[in-house]
């Protein structure tokens, strides 16, 4: 009977002890699913502040281009609380000419304060700046911020009224070239965070190999480039010198260029005076000759009458043969014109022949050029074969590296653990023997 109730009291331990296992394991669930909304919803809240900050920094940089003028662009856009209005819109155009005075230096605008007497509690207050710590680890810096400022613009940024024309306020008016630089930053800054914020851990690991195989990729293709700039280098100081070799040669060419035309100039004087001699002595010459000359003729014309006397016999015998040679010059014409036309067909046939030789090379030209892009594909093709089967290479060297790594230190904490189990023994005999 004592046995009974003491297997039964077992029994209901036992149940108690499972009761509160499944409730903790279902208290463990619960708050990993609680976590996971939290993250989640910490994520969501992180994009949207960076989206309205976006959004805000637009309006802020609106801003001076709605309060020129006395503000009356600022007017006639808001039709909310107008003492809302009068208010950003005083205490803008206070802090822009505050600021304009200060960086002109005009003293005589600015109003001095006599000495002995303090300003009245609101200009206190409306001119006091609050002096602001942000700590940091490392540095501790102050900044100054106006309150009434701030709050202005945190009245800006309520009106319902800017908020909704304020894509059209911009594309109207434009924004300065820095605002819209910070704000571009600020937009590339939330399209970063939404995606990497909403990534799993399996794309963020596909990242970083995709990352790292593109890191080794540029470490290869940096080699290269090294190697190349270093061939180029090397190729500029051989041009250089070889520049500088031949620009020694030109100087030398110009030098013989410059001697030899100096040299011609004065061979060129020496003929001229010389040629100006032996003209005078040729016209003398020539004169005694031509009074000789005409004597000549006058005895030649003699002879030639008493030639065409005696000589007229001769003459129609000479007119015979000339009959006789044209006859035979038509005969060899004729002869000769049959022959150049033979020659011509012949000539034909052969520029036929050679048209057709052209065509033949143009065709294998065209085969040729068809055949250039498969050969491309078949060398792309072998290129990726050969980077597929140097990429698998290095994937098993990694392997083997990193298992004889593990089992090093496997090796290594087996030994430890065994060592410390040895001493752990060692020190209890000790404790029974005394």
């Amino acid at each position: 009977m004592p046995d009974m109730k003491l297997h039964q009291a077992i029994e209901a331990t036992g149940h108690k002890e499972l009761g509160k296992k499944q409730k903790s394991a279902n208290a463990a669930s619960n708050t990993n699913a609680v976590s996971d909304y939290d993250l989640n919803v910490s994520k969501q809240r992180v994009y949207n502040v960076l989206k309205a900050a976006v959004e805000n920094n637009e309006l802020v940089a609106c801003l001076p281009l709605l309060i020129k003028k006395n503000g009356k662009v600022l007017e006639v856009l808001s039709v909310e609380k107008k003492e809302h209005v009068d208010f950003i819109k005083d205490v803008c155009l206070k802090f822009y000419e505050n600021r304009r005075a200060r960086s002109i230096g005009d003293k005589s605008e600015v109003p001095k304060r006599k000495s002995g007497k303090k300003d009245t509690k609101n200009e206190a207050i409306h001119e006091k700046d609050v002096t602001v710590l942000l700590s940091n680890k490392k540095t501790q810096r102050y900044t100054k911020v106006k309150p009434l400022l701030s709050h202005a613009i945190s009245l800006f940024l309520k009106l319902r009224c800017v908020n909704l024309k304020r894509r059209d306020i911009i594309d109207k008016y434009g924004l300065h070239a820095n605002a819209t630089k910070f704000i571009n930053c600020l937009e590339i800054l939330a399209d970063i965070a939404a995606e990497l914020l909403f990534q799993s851990d399996k794309e963020i690991a596909e990242k970083g190999e995709e990352l790292m195989k593109a890191a080794r990729n540029s470490k290869m293709l940096q080699g290269l480039i090294n190697e190349l700039l270093v061939k180029v280098d090397n190729l500029r100081k051989q041009s250089s010198k070889q520049l500088a070799e031949k620009e020694v040669v030109l100087d030398q060419l110009q030098n013989k260029k410059d001697l030899v035309v100096f040299d011609y100039r004065n061979r060129l004087k020496d003929v001229c005076i010389s040629s100006t001699f032996n003209m005078a002595e040729a016209n003398v010459e020539s004169a005694e000759r031509s009074e000789e000359l005409k004597k000549q003729v006058k005895e030649m014309t003699e002879t030639y009458a008493t030639l065409c006397n005696n000589n007229l016999s001769t003459e129609k015998k000479l007119k015979n043969k000339c009959g006789k040679v044209e006859s035979q010059l038509a005969s060899w014409l004729a002869k000769y014109d049959s022959d150049v036309g033979d020659k011509r067909m012949e000539y034909e046939r052969l520029r036929d022949d050679l048209d057709d030789l052209d065509s033949a090379i143009d065709d294998l030209e065209d085969m040729i050029a068809d055949l250039d892009p498969q050969y491309l594909l078949f060398k792309e093709e072998e290129e990726e074969e050969l980077q597929e089967k140097f990429n698998e290479m290095a994937y098993k060297f990694l392997l083997n590296r990193s298992a004889m790594t593990i089992q090093r230190y496997w090796r290594a904490y087996r030994l430890e653990k065994k060592t410390k189990k040895k001493g752990k023994g060692g020190k209890k005999g000790k404790g029974k023997d005394k």
